[in-house]
């Protein structure tokens, strides 16, 4: 979508000249590259499909649906969860030097930041709830699910 807009909208003079200079070039990651690298964990999936080939066609993922109500497959989903939320624990601690509970619920935001975009409204739903168990008594406290709330991004141009 971004690349017809730059053609037809932003510069179709130059697109009507060089069309062969408008490529589109992804600095995204492949699924593939990130399963296998980034969280290789997920190769539990092979187990479960019965094929590697999910990795390259992500359209047999759907299959594991049919071992939803497995508590075999639930149980080992679970350990990867908490493993994968271990290990980031671990590296928050070593590079930042925050103490965070990998058993907390991890709220994960990572984008690109603007200001008017959804970003402004996720860190004010943060400072909400935050506020809103300040008030709370410990009774009441006690029964918050605790939360891990994590923003990153590369500040937009403007």
């Amino acid at each position: 979508m971004h690349s017809e807009l730059v053609k037809h909208k932003v510069f179709p003079d130059f697109y009507c000249l060089w069309p062969e200079k408008f490529q589109n070039k992804t600095n995204g990651v492949t699924p593939r590259r990130w399963i296998e690298q980034a969280n290789p964990g997920l190769s539990i999936f092979t187990k479960w499909l019965g094929t590697y080939k999910w990795t390259t066609n992500l359209e047999l993922v759907k299959g594991i649906k049919e071992h939803m109500d497995n508590p075999e497959l639930f149980a080992e989903w679970k350990y990867l969860k908490q493993g994968n939320k271990q290990r980031l624990a671990e590296f928050i601690l070593k590079h930042c030097g925050i103490h965070v509970n990998p058993n907390a619920l991890f709220d994960v935001h990572i984008k690109r930041i603007h200001e008017y975009k959804r970003q402004l409204l996720n860190i004010l739903s943060v400072i909400y709830r935050y506020l809103s168990i300040k008030k709370m008594s410990p009774k009441d406290r006690a029964q918050v699910v605790p939360r891990v709330v994590i923003f990153a991004g590369k500040g937009a141009p403007g």
